[in-house]
């Protein structure tokens, strides 16, 4: 076995067995490993902590590199474009679980305005919600 095979990552299992060419490839640890949130706090539609991110309609990220702030979103129907409103007219029970709703990355003002609404249940709280969007933007 020369040394060109050893460089072009040639392993030795047994010495007693042919070596085997194996192809070793670098991996960016910037680029393509995806970071794992350290800490993850999810917000139901009642205003209450929850542990199930699919019945939650806020999230929170904390990790080495600072925090996020998600809210779910409409994607399709009366609510397109909007925060979820789980005390308007067109919310069913359950809404929070479908696919209509995503998350989408938010200001941590316009996160917090989402809170209070959801832990206040008010119509005034929501349009606050609302003007915290467009002052974000």
């Amino acid at each position: 076995m020369s040394k060109k095979d050893l460089d072009e990552g040639t392993l030795i299992l047994d010495k007693k067995q042919p070596p085997h060419k194996v192809k070793m490839q670098m991996v960016s640890a910037v680029e393509d490993v995806e970071e794992t949130p350290s800490d993850k706090l999810y917000f139901d539609i009642h205003g209450l902590v929850t542990t199930d991110e699919k019945k939650a309609v806020t999230k929170k990220l904390t990790n080495k590199n600072g925090t996020r702030y998600f809210i779910k979103w409409g994607q399709e129907g009366p609510d397109s474009g909007r925060p979820l409103d789980p005390y308007g007219i067109y919310f069913m029970p359950g809404d929070e679980t479908k696919r209509i709703y995503v998350f989408k990355e938010t200001k941590k003002n316009v996160y917090d305005h989402y809170i209070a609404f959801l832990k206040a249940k008010s119509r005034s709280c929501y349009a606050e919600v609302e003007r915290a969007m467009f002052d974000a933007h």
